[in-house]
């Protein structure tokens, strides 16, 4: 006869490799055939899926429209020809040629801060939904044009297009042109280092420079370098107001 101590422990090992089949296998260093994962790892991806019909859709020739509103503004779609994110942006006739002495900076100033908002959202919120789109949201600018740009799942394209609205068209608070042109110092810092090891790098501004002068598209794609600290809220407001129209 079993003592019952004996008999206690059996029971123990018993619940234990009861409640945890797994554990067998990984005593005796042995493969569980049964699992679904190693049908998973076993799985030849060659090989077609029993029972599985695939999806086929054919591909169709893209269609654009351009659609001019009572206010100026000109919306360009194209449609869908094959399933896949959906992609929007804002192209703005407005660049850096349409920067004064002034208001040199002021673009580079909206590109170092072109997530923080402050009428409906804030960088914080629209980070966060940029994340939890799968998507992506940018600025960029030359010296003729501006251009916001992003995309993202179709579930989520009216709250990004949203978003996009506001990045483009809200005026900037005097804590992001304070955060702006400290970015600015740092974008002329980091040029400045950068161009130590391309002899290159000034070539583009030193061109249009020569043939306008400190003018239209003579203005330095970064700004004047001087006028840094003189970007603050009021001229970032007035450079927005004055230039991003919906004739823009």
């Amino acid at each position: 006869m079993f003592s019952k101590a004996i008999i206690t422990k059996v029971a123990h090992a018993k619940r234990a490799f009861g409640s945890n089949p797994g554990i067998v296998h990984r005593v005796l260093n042995t493969f569980d055939r049964s699992t679904t994962s190693y049908a998973m790892a076993t799985f030849k991806p060659e090989a077609e899926l029993k029972g599985h019909e695939p999806i086929e859709i054919e591909r169709k020739d893209s269609e654009y429209q351009a659609t001019t509103l009572s206010n100026g503004f000109t919306v360009l779609t194209e449609s869908e020809d094959f399933p896949g994110a959906v992609h929007m942006g804002f192209l703005i006739n407005v660049g850096t040629r349409d920067e004064t002495p002034e208001t040199s900076g002021s673009l580079l100033a909206l590109k170092n801060v072109y997530l923080k908002t402050l009428k409906h959202t804030n960088e914080t919120v629209n980070y966060g939904m940029i994340q939890m789109s799968g998507g992506d949201m940018e600025m960029d600018y030359d010296q003729e044009t501006t251009y916001f740009r992003g995309h993202c799942i179709e579930y989520d394209t009216v709250d990004m297009f949203q978003m996009l609205v506001d990045i483009a068209l809200e005026p900037r608070s005097v804590l992001a042109a304070n955060v702006a042109k400290s970015k600015n110092r740092k974008s002329h810092e980091l040029a400045h280092h950068l161009a130590k090891y391309d002899p290159f790098a000034y070539n583009e501004d030193l061109l249009l420079r020569t043939a306008y002068g400190y003018n239209s598209l003579g203005m330095p794609r970064l700004g004047l370098e001087g006028n840094v600290e003189n970007i603050d809220a009021r001229v970032l407001q007035k450079f927005i107001m004055d230039n991003i129209t919906p004739r823009k």
